[in-house]
């Protein structure tokens, strides 16, 4: 019972982990597209980096519980 809780929680972390990731390339596309050239290097470079941290956020939240449902699940005994 509590290893289909952690799957289920891992299932919706990587749906909203896509839908941020998604979200936020798609807000900012406008915004390089309608800026000066130093503003849409500037987009890009904050684009850049917000993605690697979400990146990062996204494999640690996996990692962990990915994990609690390998410990959690039952046995095959």
């Amino acid at each position: 019972m509590v290893a289909s809780i952690f799957k289920y929680l891992f299932f919706a972390f990587n749906l909203l982990m896509a839908f941020a990731m998604y979200s936020g390339f798609a807000e900012n596309a406008d915004k390089i597209n309608n800026a000066l050239e130093a503003e849409a290097a500037g987009a890009l470079v904050g684009t850049g980096l917000g993605a690697f941290l979400l990146l990062v956020l996204w494999v640690m939240g996996d990692i962990i519980l990915g994990l609690l449902y390998l410990v959690a699940r039952p046995s095959k005994r």
